[in-house]
């Protein structure tokens, strides 16, 4: 081989890619996802509570995994009037990043 330390070096890092690509999100990235989410929901729901009084600010308290690709995030959503709302979302791991899949208001 003309290059040995280029190929050692370019399959060790296609190792250690591959070792990262299941991990959980971090807090402040499913913080991120649930925003998006919920900015969706809001525009296409006028009359939903989401719409209504809009959340401000997104405390992720946990995110849990459930099975390879999937998450649990519970979390606290602080809306505009200053309640605060627990949430518990579920997060996919899609080809082009984590998408949030709305679950339930407890």
């Amino acid at each position: 081989m003309k290059y040995p330390l280029f190929y050692t070096l370019l399959a060790l890092l296609l190792v250690q890619g591959a070792a990262c690509t299941h991990r959980a999100p971090s807090s402040s990235a499913a913080a991120t996802r649930i925003e998006h989410y919920l900015e969706r929901y809001a525009k296409k729901f006028p009359d939903s509570e989401v719409a209504k009084d809009p959340v401000t600010k997104i405390d992720v308290s946990s995110v849990t995994v459930i099975k390879k690709g999937v998450v649990d995030a519970d979390t606290f959503l602080t809306t505009q009037s200053g309640a605060l709302v627990p949430t518990s979302f579920s997060l996919m791991r899609k080809p082009l990043g984590w998408s949030a899949l709305y679950r339930d208001w407890e």
